[in-house]
């Protein structure tokens, strides 16, 4: 849990409403499945060790019609419709269920306690989740010294007027910020390395999905074509591993050597995948 929040993000709802799609559909293939299913039903009586089966039509007629061994196609069709006929209630009482709890639920409402207060009380209080609008402001007041530039850098800025190092970091950042999405410049990453060792290490972006509340990292591999660089980079990545910090996960991972250049399709496309 995020040091942000005291009540995890209630993602109940939308898992609710999965499970529903899911048991709505197989619901209507099972309903299908039993209407096309031989009229009646099969009764099995057991005798010494052999099954008898029975095909029941008529319920003044229980005992039914006998089924011989060589309508076994029969018998495995009364035999399915009775378990899915068991099945389909089953299904559509967890189906009921599932609806009415969603329509009773409101992972709001302990939110709006705190917000329906007048503000001189919202400031006595430490609420137990936040809005997006407040988790994103109080996220970003983070205070925290990134790596500093040397006088001789070349100077990259940003459409928010932030310093970068380079022209593909420029484009990871508009794009962050044309989609509405909080990020970090180079905040920095504590990390153990080999042994005992710890290391402080400082991510190029540091980005907040709003909708899940969940950080990713951001690194951009520049030279890619330089073999010390690249072998640099596979021990960082490695140390990011090591440290939970999986690609796909929870770190995202865009390089380009000179003849590749970064593509602001990818960048674009990698936001919203895991960001938005």
């Amino acid at each position: 849990m995020h040091p942000l929040e005291q009540l995890s993000l209630d993602t109940i709802l939308p898992q609710m409403q999965l499970r529903s799609d899911e048991l709505f559909s197989l619901i209507d293939r099972i309903k299908k499945s039993v209407g096309k299913a031989p009229v009646g039903r099969i009764k099995m009586n057991f005798h010494g060790g052999n099954v008898h089966c029975y095909h029941v039509t008529d319920a003044n007629q229980p005992n039914g019609r006998y089924i011989p061994s060589s309508e076994k196609s029969l018998i495995k069709a009364l035999t399915q419709k009775e378990y899915d006929s068991a099945v389909l209630r089953r299904l559509q009482r967890q189906l009921s269920l599932i609806d009415d709890f969603m329509h009773r639920y409101t992972p709001t409402e302990v939110n709006e306690l705190f917000y329906k207060r007048a503000i001189v009380r919202q400031s006595f209080i430490t609420p137990v989740q936040f809005s997006d609008k407040d988790y994103v402001a109080r996220w970003l007041s983070e205070e925290f010294q990134g790596k500093g530039f040397d006088a001789n850098a070349p100077e990259f800025l940003t459409a928010n007027g932030e310093r970068v190092r380079s022209k593909s970091e420029v484009i990871i950042a508009d794009t962050l910020l044309s989609h509405g999405v909080p990020y970090k410049y180079e905040r920095p990453q504590l990390l153990n390395a080999s042994g005992a060792k710890r290391i402080t290490v400082y991510p190029d972006f540091t980005c907040l999905n709003v909708r899940t509340r969940k950080e990713f990292l951001w690194e951009h591999l520049g030279r890619m074509d330089d073999s010390e660089y690249a072998a640099k980079t596979v021990a960082k990545l490695r140390t990011y591993s090591k440290n939970g910090f999986i690609l796909g996960k929870n770190l995202i991972v865009t390089m380009e050597c000179e003849n590749n250049p970064l593509s602001r399709s990818e960048v674009n496309s990698l936001v919203k995948n895991f960001l938005m």
